[in-house]
């Protein structure tokens, strides 16, 4: 990042009502001394030395093997079937920093500008006209029990008996005897089946690492920023994620766990799993994320147990590190922002919480403010529904904060360039929904029973009444 544009975002922060907050000491920095140059693309070849684009080498992992302080790794566009990228990934060895940057010399894995990068996992299988019940030889389980459907990306509930595939589209049954997965698809001209085969698409496990402009799809979790073992002797300190992409991820799009003074801005993602497109665990402190957009997630819901709630934005932690700021996101989906504890001392401002805002937290000092948060707020202790009012008598600071979107009113340019990022969902080719025997065995004053079959379908059916006797 060039120092010219670290000086507008701060002053774009500035103008925002964000003084309190010194960008200049989060993420890697500006290259002020750099080494050297290489590049990856599809059509090179992992024997070439990749110091120019004739000579790229063809995998990213091959690309970020020998990568030191100072060195760029540009990717040109295209889609990578790979996954288990890493950079400073060596667990049990104190102190490791062999593949660090330092202040001045990151280490930079970027997509070229206006190029796509897309770090795909998982193993393909066409469906090669077999109906929407098919079955696949595969000899390896499904990583994890993951199968997505493509190219409706929804993911499949693994079964126990292949009788209720048969019955239920969205579900599949993998015969470890014959090793064999058979799949009862949703959509009606499905290409085939993804199944998952690493757990993360990239590890970034050391400090003043750049990553930009790489989108990541099709992993348990699509990037891990996190510190080696013993986490007692290692850091991952100031690194920076910017304008990278998350989808279809089943479990979760990025992690941050422990790290600190990190940068995470201008990344967007939807269809992501049950701890959502943004995750923080513990000991992460002291991180800005800022100008993201979290979209919605999974367009099915059946594989989810009832205590998994897919928030978009998700900090995950009993006990959580300090001041980790939010500030400028949008938050698109019904479940949008958790704090499973609240990070001490972090300002949550400008922000765009498009649905429920879930705080499971003691009382601890952090300031919410100027926000539209359109679902309930509900803090232990607090209320129930804690939009609707300021706190007054608590450690927290909640103020200028709106319900309606009409109300809101915030000229913060970095929540403008997050909702730019906004990711439109596809258009499904699914059967259209029938009834088959339709009935009401039962209607009551407070209750009814009503069933029906949905064949070749599957979802929620919402029943709508007026109890007798009345225009309710």
């Amino acid at each position: 990042m060039k120092k010219s544009i670290v000086c507008a975002v701060f002053a774009a922060l500035l103008a925002a009502g964000a003084a309190d907050i010194d960008i200049s000491s989060y993420g890697a920095g500006p290259m002020l001394k750099p080494a050297g140059t290489f590049y990856v693309s599809t059509s090179g070849n992992d024997a070439n030395d990749g110091k120019s684009p004739e000579k790229a080498w063809r995998t990213i992992k091959r690309g970020v093997r020998d990568l030191r302080a100072g060195d760029t790794l540009l990717i040109k566009g295209g889609v990578y079937d790979e996954g288990g990228i890493s950079l400073n990934y060596v667990g049990n060895k104190p102190n490791y920093t062999v593949q660090c940057g330092k202040p001045g010399s990151p280490i930079r894995v970027m997509g070229i500008p206006g190029e796509k990068v897309v770090i795909r996992g998982g193993t393909f299988f066409p469906a090669r006209g077999q109906g929407r019940v098919a079955k696949y030889s595969c000899k390896v389980p499904p990583m994890y029990g993951i199968v997505w459907e493509v190219p409706s990306q929804i993911l499949l509930q693994k079964v126990d008996f292949p009788q209720i595939v048969e019955e239920y589209p969205g579900t599949y049954f993998y015969d470890a005897a014959k090793k064999e997965i058979m799949v009862h698809f949703v959509e009606k001209a499905p290409e085939g089946i993804r199944t998952a085969v690493e757990r993360v698409g990239m590890r970034l496990r050391g400090s003043w690492l750049h990553l930009e402009n790489v989108c990541f799809t099709n992993h348990p979790s699509g990037l891990s920023v996190r510190i080696n073992a013993p986490v007692n002797r290692n850091e991952v300190r100031n690194v920076t994620v910017k304008n990278c992409g998350f989808f279809n991820s089943a479990q979760n799009g990025t992690d941050i766990e422990g790290g600190h003074h990190g940068l995470f801005i201008g990344n967007f993602g939807r269809n992501n799993g049950d701890r959502g497109t943004i995750l923080v665990q513990p000991p992460a402190f002291d991180n800005l994320f800022m100008g993201n957009w979290c979209g919605p997630g999974p367009v099915t819901e059946r594989h989810l147990k009832p205590y998994a709630y897919n928030y978009a934005f998700n900090f995950y932690s009993f006990k959580p590190g300090p001041r980790n700021h939010v500030i400028g996101n949008v938050m698109d989906d019904f479940f949008a922002f958790r704090w499973k504890s609240a990070s001490p001392d972090s300002i949550f401002r400008n922000n765009m919480v498009n649905g429920k805002f879930g705080v499971e937290s003691p009382h601890v000092k952090v300031l919410v403010e100027n926000n539209l948060i359109a679902g309930n707020l509900s803090w232990p202790g607090v209320s129930m529904n804690a939009s609707d009012k300021d706190f007054e008598g608590f450690p927290m600071v909640f103020r200028n904060n709106v319900r309606k979107a009409a109300e809101f009113k915030n000229g913060d340019p970095m929540l403008a360039a997050a909702k730019k990022l906004a990711q439109p969902g596809r258009k499904y080719d699914m059967p259209e929904v029938t009834f088959a025997d339709l009935k009401a065995d039962h209607i009551g004053t407070t209750s009814a029973v009503i069933t029906c079959r949905t064949p070749e379908c599957d979802g929620v059916i919402t029943v709508f009444y007026r109890p007798k006797g009345t225009q309710k």
